[in-house]
């Protein structure tokens, strides 16, 4: 094969990821589209042979059909959303930040009574909101390789269509219901998004009635909650720009200096063809991530909206 046409095909697998990407390459990380965006990429890979092959090699995805591989997708994007949370968590370690006053607008709220124990309510939240990120990638990750051994064999179900998995407490199943819906991106993280936007707009969740108490006007439970979606909201953005960057200047701009006219002259035609699939599998790789980012993100904006945070 000569390197132009090594050249072509690869320009083509690139046109193919960027495709679906191009629009979120300046924001607009929110949506419908946006919603989509891991599960359009996951079907625009899936339908193409080569693509699906470079994919596959990547060892991140179950290549065994299209409902396996959309079960990895739906899993990165629920990994991304424990990634957003994590992230937006990082600036409650940074005491010189006004939070109250920098998330509401309201600078008089760092003197407000009660604001000691706002603070201590949005690191507590916090925490909380990490431990059900982190619960729900377990859970993703559950019904992926459920999922996956039910694709190859229906039988690991029991009469009932559950699939079970050993667990320090006893057994835990994944069931019919899950095994055979659908799997997609946008259903699991809005799903899991809902989860965190219930513990976001319920400060009562995680306080105890004397603290509360001391949470009086301007100072209230909205306030501490409002904050919390704030911050996730605007932090979240920040590993969303890193993904970005991973694909566009990094992984993408290899690509195309890969397929420039001037590699159309070269020789070592297997090694040009192994560095032009080497750079495919980390643009494939970077456009996932960043895909699966955009959806959490989007879905976290769906979710705080729906309980009036957003």
């Amino acid at each position: 094969m000569p390197a132009e046409v090594i050249a072509r095909r690869t320009q083509a697998l690139m046109n193919a990821v960027e495709l679906e990407l191009s629009e979120f390459e300046e924001g607009g990380w929110w949506g419908e589209r946006a919603l989509d965006a891991a599960d359009a990429l996951a079907k625009a890979e899936h339908d193409s042979e080569l693509l699906r092959r470079i994919g596959e090699e990547t060892g991140d995805v179950d290549g065994h059909n299209r409902i396996t591989a959309a079960a990895s997708t739906a899993r990165r994007t629920t990994r991304a959303m424990l990634d957003i949370v994590n992230e937006a968590s990082i600036v409650l370690g940074d005491s010189s930040i006004p939070l109250l006053a920098a998330y509401s607008g309201d600078k008089e709220l760092e003197a407000a009574a009660g604001a000691r124990t706002a603070y201590m309510l949005i690191d507590a939240m916090f925490e909380q909101l990490i431990e059900d990120a982190d619960s729900s990638f377990e859970t993703a990750g559950r019904r992926e390789e459920a999922i996956g051994l039910y694709e190859r064999d229906r039988n690991v179900a029991d009469k009932a269509g559950t699939v079970w998995f050993a667990a320090p407490a006893g057994r835990i199943g994944v069931t019919r219901e899950t095994l055979t819906a659908e799997p997609s991106a946008r259903g699991w993280g809005l799903e899991f998004a809902a989860d965190l936007a219930g513990i976001a707009a319920h400060v009562e969740g995680i306080a105890e009635e004397e603290e509360l108490a001391r949470l009086r006007a301007p100072m209230t439970s909205q306030v501490v909650s409002s904050t919390v979606s704030s911050i996730i909201l605007a932090q979240g953005t920040v590993p969303l720009e890193r993904w970005r960057e991973a694909f566009f200047e990094d992984a993408l701009g290899h690509c195309y200096i890969l397929t420039g006219s001037d590699n159309y002259g070269r020789e070592d035609l297997a090694d040009y063809g192994g560095e032009c699939d080497e750079a495919l599998q980390h643009l494939l790789d970077t456009g996932r991530e960043f895909a699966a980012g955009v959806t959490a993100y989007a879905a976290l904006v769906h979710a705080l909206e729906d309980v009036g945070l957003s």
